[in-house]
């Protein structure tokens, strides 16, 4: 499992999903946090859409 971050969102902080990952792992999952770095909210959505896309494109071949 990956969830999408960023250091520079105010909306959702970076900590609540890194919480999020240990509590999914402390379940059993495997969990990557990838953080996107200094951009917002919304900016984390356009800079993580190509990737999540590129992703599964991997993973259906």
């Amino acid at each position: 499992m990956r969830l999408y971050a960023a250091a520079g969102d105010t909306d959702v902080p970076l900590a609540n999903t890194r919480t999020c990952a240990r509590t999914l792992a402390g379940q059993g999952a495997r969990v990557r946090v990838v953080d996107q770095g200094a951009v917002d909210h919304f900016g984390s959505v356009v800079v993580s859409a190509p990737q999540v896309v590129r992703f599964f494109d991997g993973v259906r071949r």
